[in-house]
């Protein structure tokens, strides 16, 4: 595998050690430094407020809202879904994930921002459907799940459900070249979702609290979530993820499950 040097020019012990790495030539001429001007995605706010008494100032990230959509193909029992490279991801792996060509690539639902004025959440998440996974379905079939916050960032990010067929699958995906985006498209069998949920995708990617929040919803309220329980090694590895997985990710699940009912 190809090694890369990387330029370490931060003040942050988080980034001591991510000099080596080797992933197949993909990921080349790596280099790290803080921001000299303002970014156009994030913005770090110091917000300074009283609370019970005393004064306080708190760091907040603010950014534009998301929206995610979970697209499940009924037929084949899969979810479709997306492996693409996230930098902070990266950043935060190890260096045995990165020789592995694990670290920073993660296996991601469709999503996208909300930086479109006019366009509703639906309507944003259907053209990511289609732009990243190949999929065309219109707005309205999408099924609002909840919506989801972290405790980091101001960012709101809307979740929905679709199912589809093959009818539906109508492109090769991959996003838009243009935007610099690299996407491999995922077919998850719906026999691997209790792992994922929990954190551990077969593939050794990264996963986020949201889709293991909204996973989780599938596996209690959709009726083919409810015959994963019937499985007895998805059973048993559902349970694991519901013990282990982080305390954000229940936090999610729980808001979800409180906005949205069954089908």
């Amino acid at each position: 595998m190809a090694a890369y040097g990387l330029t370490h020019r931060t003040s942050s012990s988080a980034f001591a050690n991510v000099a080596n790495d080797g992933c197949a030539g993909r990921l080349t001429n790596v280099s790290v430094d803080t921001l000299q001007e303002p970014s156009p995605y994030v913005n770090v706010l110091d917000m300074k407020f009283t609370l019970d008494g005393m004064q306080r100032s708190w760091h907040a990230v603010v950014t534009d809202e998301a929206v995610v959509v979970m697209i499940y193909h009924a037929v084949r029992r899969e979810f479709i879904m997306v492996r693409q490279f996230r930098a902070a991801c990266w950043l935060a792996s190890t260096p045995a994930e990165r020789q592995a060509c694990r670290g920073g690539f993660t296996l991601e639902m469709v999503a996208g921002l909300l930086d479109k004025p006019g366009k509703r959440a639906e309507e944003i998440g259907a053209a990511e459907c289609m732009e990243e996974a190949g999929v065309r379905v219109d707005a309205s079939a999408l099924r609002p799940v909840g919506v989801y916050r972290s405790g980091m960032s101001a960012q709101a990010v809307h979740c929905f459900f679709v199912e589809v067929d093959d009818s539906h699958c109508v492109g090769p995906g991959g996003g838009l070249a243009e935007e610099g985006e690299a996407i491999d498209v995922v077919r998850l069998p719906l026999h691997d979702i209790a792992s994922v949920a929990a954190g551990k995708p077969p593939g050794g990617e990264c996963t986020s609290a949201c889709e293991s929040a909204m996973l989780r919803w599938f596996l209690l309220h959709h009726p083919d979530g409810h015959a994963v329980h019937q499985m007895p090694a998805d059973r048993a590895a559902f349970r694991r993820g519901v013990a282990a997985g982080s305390l954000v990710a229940l936090g999610g699940l729980l808001a979800l499950s409180a906005i949205r009912g069954k089908f």
